[in-house]
């Protein structure tokens, strides 16, 4: 038996070896105001416009591969872009892994100009644009 209450679901079943529970979630992409900007979320995760970049090493340390570094963007038109408010965006995974790392799920869309923006998600980029002029 299935029961909504409090904001969550509850399932109350005599559960055998074997049985299985397959969820669906039906994330929407949101656009939302902040400030005087916008920024795009789809469920929980944040998408951002990767700023293209070169890592400059300015310490390594001895154990692992660890290094601090500055990310250096390689291009002038790091200024916030304007997205077209009725941009559609898609979301387009490309693998079937497990882990969050290893799919390539991003977001694209047509900006004022016409060309085509992909957004990815927050934790995937170094240098990033998170909000962007409505």
């Amino acid at each position: 038996e299935v029961s909504l209450g409090n904001d969550f679901f509850r399932i109350e079943k005599v559960w055998q070896y074997g049985d299985r529970l397959k969820l669906k979630f039906r994330n929407q992409i949101k656009k939302i105001p902040f400030l005087d900007q916008t920024y795009v979320q789809r469920g929980p995760i944040l998408y951002t416009r990767e700023i293209a970049h070169k890592n400059e090493i300015i310490k390594t340390y001895p154990v692992g591969e660890f290094s601090d570094f500055y990310s250096i963007p390689l291009d002038e038109q790091t200024q916030p872009r304007r997205l077209l408010s009725q941009l559609e965006f898609r979301a387009e995974p490309s693998s079937h892994s497990a882990s969050f790392y290893d799919v390539n799920v991003y977001l694209t869309g047509k900006d004022e100009g016409g060309n085509t923006q992909k957004l990815v998600p927050f934790g995937k980029t170094v240098l990033r644009q998170t909000t962007f002029q409505p």
